[in-house]
């Protein structure tokens, strides 16, 4: 048995399903199906049954349940205690980073922390969902995500507020209006708007939604940064109090590797300067 396979295991009961856990995971769906074949055949029963198109747990799984989340919390406990030891050189940090803080500041703050271990290989992922789910399930060190509702929280895992991120409206108005998918924060954000609820004329990623407003397609609340860049462009576009968004960072508590301990330390290091949380 591997800490591997509970993790993908606690996944799917999360998550309601092979196709939901195997995106917040960040794998395929044959890769979580073998992985979970691997687990009956330890536990010597199946875990999982077929309720119409639903995956519900089996009386075996229900039984296996808090004794795999007991297992999987102490082999992180392990694991975190193995990586905090020593320096970062050497490891791995993987961060799951929303769409919109990829180019500022995550770009910034990885090109500053590769500058003082430059052994460290960084991988960025995009989110399924909540970045804070990877760092959960053990596919991320930090997830760094935009939370334009409540804050939530996720077992094991510190979630907390550290920086607002500003927006924009970008393009001419009134343009047909486009959005990122539903939930998101430019979604969000554009229903404070005076006039209520808006249905968008199209929906893409927010990284997309930059290419058509610059196309003329439409107006998108967009990164204050990426409004600016449109602006020089000669692409107008407005402020409002209301296009704010707090930026929350998660990390995996009490204890997280060496590699991504040293990036927290940098980003809270950022965030002690004068303008630091205005992100």
């Amino acid at each position: 048995m591997h800490a591997r396979q509970l993790r993908y295991f606690l996944a799917i009961v999360e998550h309601r399903g092979y196709t939901a856990a195997a995106r917040a995971l960040h794998i395929s769906q044959p890769t979580l199906t073998v992985a979970m074949r691997g687990l009956e055949e330890v536990v010597g029963a199946e875990l999982f049954r077929r309720a119409g198109r639903r995956v519900v747990l089996s009386d075996a799984g229900r039984r296996f349940l808090p004794l795999a989340r007991r297992l999987a919390g102490e082999l992180d406990e392990l694991d975190d205690a193995a990586r905090s030891v020593g320096d970062p050189a050497g490891q791995r940090l993987v961060l799951c980073v929303a769409h919109e803080l990829v180019e500022s500041p995550v770009a910034e703050l990885v090109g500053a922390y590769r500058g003082t271990w430059p052994d460290v290989a960084v991988e960025i992922v995009e989110p399924e969902g909540e970045p804070g789910t990877a760092v959960v399930h053990g596919t991320a060190d930090i997830g760094f995500g935009l939370r334009p509702g409540p804050l939530r929280r996720f077992g094991r895992a510190v979630t907390v507020p550290v920086a607002t991120r500003r927006f924009g409206l970008a393009g001419e108005v009134p343009d047909p209006v486009l959005a990122g998918p539903a939930g998101s924060a430019s979604r969000v954000l554009l229903d404070r708007l005076p006039g209520g609820p808006a249905t968008p004329a199209a929906v893409a990623r927010s990284d997309r939604l930059e290419s058509l407003v610059r196309a003329g397609v439409g107006a998108a609340v967009l990164p204050l940064a990426v409004c600016e860049r449109l602006g020089a462009a000669g692409i107008p576009f407005t402020t409002d109090p209301r296009l704010a968004c707090p930026v929350v960072v998660t990390y995996r508590a009490p204890s997280t590797g060496a590699a991504a301990r040293e990036f927290l330390r940098l980003l809270r290091r950022r965030l002690e300067t004068p303008g630091g949380r205005d992100w």
